[in-house]
């Protein structure tokens, strides 16, 4: 394809040449004479000027769509390249701490076996339809053990809005639950809708965390995937939660992790916990 700057090169040319043989001329009276230009030919020649120009800006706008379409695609593929070398990463340690032992060194000795242990797990939910929900960008804390009689202390008496309701794994199942966890790319999932529209019961558990919190939490992946590393050995609470808009969703599940072990822990629909939030949304 010419380039549309060279088709206008050849326009100007071709119009410089009209006017040095079309131009004035002197007669046998020698009187300058009127050339063979008309208007009709300026017209015509500027209208293929400005088609020139129309067809060079759809290049330039095609050309910027065209870039602007190859950034999302190179944004995305850098999302999903980092995402599998986290994921493999993991996977290598594991895979070490099951066998007992610990990656090899290039040039040092390998070092005594880990008295620490892993946690790990992924965060989805199986719909009715359709492929399964996956839970991306929500915070897991790994909470002390004494954690749990705080949770009974908060449940008791038993009231409407901390008591989990009947058959949470077909409320979360349901197909418009894909809705309610959509978030704007970068948002944690865990974070409140409205002040007043997380459950009560959740709100005062969570203001013990910061006291009872064995390792910084840590967000799922874009696969939904988690993972503590180097937990002491013992016995804790794995906690989650997120909140829609008219109930919330809370996991608060105990592992016990062994010296060196990988153990795997799964929030879904089965393990959940499911609240009737506050309503005190008030004018909002």
């Amino acid at each position: 394809m010419k380039p549309v700057w060279i088709s206008l090169l050849a326009l100007v040319v071709a119009g410089g040449a009209g006017c040095a043989s079309g131009g004035a001329s002197r007669g046998p009276s020698g009187r300058s004479g009127v050339s063979g230009r008309t208007a009709g030919g300026d017209d015509a020649r500027f209208a293929e000027i400005l088609a020139a120009i129309e067809a060079q800006n759809r290049e330039i706008a095609e050309l910027r769509a065209s870039l602007a379409n190859q950034d999302e695609r190179v944004r995305a593929d850098v999302d999903k390249i980092n995402d599998s070398l986290d994921s493999h990463l993991e996977l290598l340690d594991l895979l070490y701490r099951q066998m007992g032992q610990t990656a090899p060194a290039l040039t040092k000795p390998s070092p005594e076996p880990s008295t620490k242990a892993s946690i790990f797990g992924s965060a989805a939910i199986d719909l009715t339809r359709g492929e399964p929900l996956v839970l991306k960008r929500m915070k897991v804390w790994l909470l002390r053990e004494e954690t749990a009689g705080i949770w009974r202390g908060l449940s008791s008496p038993r009231t409407l809005y901390n008591t989990p309701i009947q058959n949470a794994d077909t409320i979360l199942s349901a197909l418009e639950f894909t809705r309610d966890v959509e978030t704007p790319r970068g948002d944690p999932l865990n974070e409140v809708r409205s002040a007043d529209a997380l459950n009560s019961h959740l709100r005062k558990f969570e203001e013990s965390l910061t006291a009872n919190v064995v390792l910084p939490s840590v967000s799922t992946r874009e696969n939904g995937k988690y993972f503590f590393s180097d937990a002491p050995a013992g016995d804790y609470q794995l906690y989650a939660r997120i909140s829609p808009e008219t109930y919330s969703v809370c996991w608060l599940i105990p592992v016990r992790v062994e010296v060196g072990a990988a153990q795997e822990v799964n929030l879904d629909a089965k393990n959940a916990k499911v609240f009737l939030n506050d309503l005190q949304l008030g004018g909002n």
